[in-house]
């Protein structure tokens, strides 16, 4: 049972996530992983990432931090699979970060 209500969430979010471009307050929204959170639920942070990464605007370092940040979002939302896959591309874009946090 609750696999399926997972799915369900999932295809609502997926759904929400078609709707549109990148919104102005997304890069901030996307951010808040990395920030004080101020309230924000992972879902809204994985829905604006995905809207920076999906509108194919943001290039290098933000499109990394865009990665990056849904990936954490993954994390907590304990979806180890989408996780690791959002922070490998995040690695492919900026692959010097990851050395800088070896060691």
């Amino acid at each position: 049972m609750h696999r399926f209500g997972v799915a369900i969430l999932s295809a609502v979010v997926g759904l929400y996530l078609l709707v549109g471009p990148a919104r102005a307050g997304d890069g901030e929204v996307c951010a808040q992983v990395s920030a004080s959170r101020k309230g924000i639920a992972s879902d809204e942070i994985i829905a604006a990432c995905t809207r920076i990464i999906d509108s194919r605007q943001a290039t290098g370092r933000e499109l990394a931090a865009a990665y990056r940040n849904r990936g954490m979002a993954w994390s907590e939302r304990r979806e180890p699979e989408r996780a690791a896959a959002d922070l490998k591309e995040a690695l492919k874009l900026e692959p010097g970060r990851a050395r800088q946090h070896v060691g």
